[in-house]
């Protein structure tokens, strides 16, 4: 085969550093400087010339696999992020209605106290302007007694609710 047919189903292209040269009307291509040449460089034109094609085909494919890997990275982040940012949202949501139910809780209790602690003392200013008798003393005394247990057990019932 010559050298214009070679060139011709190679492409036209000549590996890089390859100066070939044909004596006229001889079919026989011999290498510039061949002496010159290292033997490595001569193995380095031969593997261009027998594996370039199938590594460029290698090194787009890597490449496209690579702009896929990229971009799956990053779609996968996004969607990461996104629900993250929404858990964090309806947590955030959820706290703030745990903090208005307390309050209003606290307050309900706080006001059944005072409710309760006006009751006592109204039924003390009424037993001090009447007459003091002992049977009267006494039933006020276990009205104070039950009202003080309600609160304790309303308070150990508040206690477990909060935690």
């Amino acid at each position: 085969m010559s050298t214009a047919e070679e060139a011709k189903n190679d492409g036209g292209k000549k590996p890089e550093g390859s100066n070939i040269k044909t004596g006229q009307g001889s079919s026989h291509a011999t290498l510039d400087n061949s002496a010159k040449a290292e033997p490595k460089d001569r193995v380095e034109q031969v593997r261009e010339i027998l594996f370039g094609a199938q590594r460029e085909e290698y090194d787009r494919r890597f490449g496209d696999l690579e702009e896929l890997i990229a971009k799956s990275v990053s779609d996968i982040n996004s969607e990461t992020t996104r629900k993250i940012n929404a858990l964090r949202n309806d947590y955030d949501k959820r706290l703030a209605r745990l903090e208005e139910l307390l309050i209003s809780n606290m307050s309900e209790l706080s006001n059944d106290t005072s409710t309760k602690i006006e009751i006592v003392n109204n039924k003390l200013e009424a037993v001090c302007s009447e007459k003091v008798d002992k049977a009267a003393v006494s039933k006020l005394l276990e009205q104070i007694l039950s009202i003080s247990r309600e609160l304790d057990v309303s308070a150990v019932d508040d206690a477990r609710y909060d935690r």
